[in-house]
């Protein structure tokens, strides 16, 4: 499986559940980040510097979009037949990769009590670790969005009354 976006708030939890679920487990991430994604259990790409489809060629089972269209498009060479896409951010390019033979879905949040138990379970087991890499009070909340809108976080950002 690969993760882009593995140091973000979304990526480093995604990475651990895969690694939880046995999947084998590579994740894209700026080369400052490296540590981090090694020591979450994944193989470490540097987007910056590495072209992912040359150093995965068509072997994987999913990808995990996180970081828009291009990416996307770009993740469909990395996959064998019949692999799954799934994107957090768009919906739009979704029908290229299903002309391409690709399961392709959209993610949105959903509620689901069994999900979210399982989640705390693997929290409370210390499986699941969240990373915070900053806690605003609520009345800095502009400052905490401004942070999460540069792409630049690793983990979570946090507000607290």
């Amino acid at each position: 499986m690969l993760i882009h976006a593995g140091a973000g708030g979304v990526g480093h939890l995604a990475i651990q559940l895969a690694l939880n679920a046995g999947a084998t487990v590579y994740a894209t991430a700026s080369e400052k980040n490296r540590d981090f994604i090694q020591s979450l259990g994944a193989e470490f790409i540097d987007y910056t510097t590495q072209d992912f489809r040359q150093v995965l060629g068509s072997t994987l089972d999913v990808v995990l979009n996180s970081t828009g269209a291009q990416t996307f498009i770009d993740s469909l060479d990395v996959l064998v037949p019949g692999g799954r896409i799934v994107t957090l951010t768009s919906p739009d390019p979704l029908e290229t990769a299903r002309e391409r033979g690709f399961t392709a879905e959209w993610l949105t949040v959903h509620p689901d009590r069994y999900q979210l138990g399982e989640i705390a379970r693997l929290m409370s087991l210390g499986i699941v670790k969240v990373h915070v890499d900053q806690t605003f009070p609520l009345e800095q909340a502009a400052k905490a969005h401004e942070l999460v809108g540069s792409r630049h976080v690793r983990g979570k950002v946090v507000l607290v009354p």
